[in-house]
């Protein structure tokens, strides 16, 4: 980045304003302060703007939580921003989209969550000598169905599979599924959208 910037401002020394427009990778808070301490060569700071990642948006609830209070019940896409670390972070939020994505992440989970029980029980009747149909379930197997299940699903922050136990046991994080009425994006497409600027 720094040897960009040298070549740039050297191919063009009257470069007086200089914006970095950065995806969600470079997103970090060692990354912000060094991108904040940059200078051009009139010593004008270097300004940016950074994609917050979506499996991020969780840790902003609290600071965002009066702007979502304010939308209230609306329909319409609206845009704040408040201070974070010193800078300037902006939010745009479509409730629309929000709450068809909220609905759908809360059927997906609600399905890998009936899933899980049914294996449950299944377990629990074949450790009492009840058959069913099929091949017979093991912890492990049952463990590896519902982790892949939720990976695939990106909801291993809402439902977390105790792979290390050696009986077949999940749990369910209710302070991330809470935060997805606020963020109903914590790790896939949202009616949100974040970026850092500086």
């Amino acid at each position: 980045m720094l040897v960009a910037r040298s070549r740039l401002q050297a191919a063009s020394p009257s470069i007086r304003r200089m914006i970095l427009i950065a995806d969600r990778g470079l997103l970090s808070l060692d990354n912000l302060a060094a991108l904040s301490a940059l200078r051009l060569a009139d010593d004008q700071p270097l300004e940016f703007i950074l994609a917050v990642p979506r499996r991020r948006y969780y840790e902003f609830t609290d600071l965002l939580q009066p702007f979502h209070h304010a939308q209230g019940q609306g329909t319409q896409e609206t845009v704040g921003e408040v201070r974070w670390n010193g800078h300037r972070l902006v939010v745009a939020h479509d409730p629309v989209r929000a709450a068809e994505q909220s609905r759908q992440r809360h059927k997906k989970v609600q399905t890998l969550i009936d899933q899980g029980e049914q294996w449950a029980g299944q377990l629990g009747d074949q450790e009492q000598g009840l058959k069913h149909r099929g091949r017979k379930l093991s912890d492990s197997g049952a463990k590896a169905r519902l982790y892949h299940a939720v990976s695939e699903a990106h909801l291993s922050k809402i439902i977390r599979v105790a792979l290390k136990s050696d009986l077949f046991t999940y749990e369910i994080d209710d302070q991330v599924l809470i935060s997805t009425q606020y963020w109903p994006g914590a790790g896939h497409a949202t009616g949100q959208r974040m970026v850092v600027s500086g």
